[in-house]
Order: C-alpha cells, then sequence, then structure tokens
C-alpha cells in the first residue's frame, strides 16, 4: 500500500529556479572555486536563466574555465562572456575570432 506524503509539495525535478537563486548558486560556486579570489573584479547578472558576464579576468586562460564554472550551475540556461584580461579587448571583440576559429562553444 503506498501512501502519499501530503506534508509537503509536490515539485517537478527539472523546476526552473529564480533568477535569484541562480545568481546565489553562481556566486556560491565562484566563491568556492579557483576563481575566488577574482570575484572582486568579475560582475555577472541573470535574466531568464541566462548569466552576463563582465569585468576583467586576472589571466586569458581564466576566461574560458570561468564560463566552464558558471556552466556547471544548475539552472543556468546561456552564459554570455563579456570579460576582459589585463588590458586585452573585449570578449565581444576575442569572441568574433574565436568563433571563426571553432573554439568558441558551450563546454
Amino acid at each position: 500500500m503506498l501512501v502519499a506524503d501530503t506534508a509537503r509539495p509536490v515539485q517537478p525535478a527539472c523546476a526552473p529556479r529564480s533568477d535569484t537563486a541562480v545568481w546565489r548558486a553562481v556566486f556560491e560556486r565562484l566563491a568556492t572555486s579557483e576563481f575566488a579570489g577574482q570575484l572582486g573584479a568579475i560582475r555577472f547578472e541573470v535574466r531568464d536563466g541566462a548569466v552576463l558576464l563582465q569585468g576583467e579576468a586576472a589571466h586569458r586562460e581564466d576566461v574560458p574555465r570561468l564560463v566552464a564554472v558558471v556552466w556547471s550551475v544548475p539552472g543556468v540556461a546561456g552564459v554570455r562572456d563579456q570579460l576582459t584580461f589585463c588590458g586585452e579587448t573585449p570578449a565581444e571583440v576575442r569572441g568574433r575570432r574565436c568563433s571563426q576559429a571553432g573554439t568558441r562553444a558551450r563546454p
């Protein structure tokens, strides 16, 4: 015999997270990652699950790894990289060069 537990509301396993919940999860993931020391130079916002990354990463190699960390957060529906790194060009300009080389893809 099966008995339903009516004390807890039933939520679908893939229920969308609020932007606030996604923002907090992204912040927590970054704060506990190798990029915790860079949080002061990185800004991000979440709208409809899509994360916009802005600011300056310490090194060029950090940018794709930062994007990968953000993609790994449950509830993230997209990542837009506008990060720069130590005096380099904005990510949109870098992105055009990288996408032409076929290296800009979701991890």
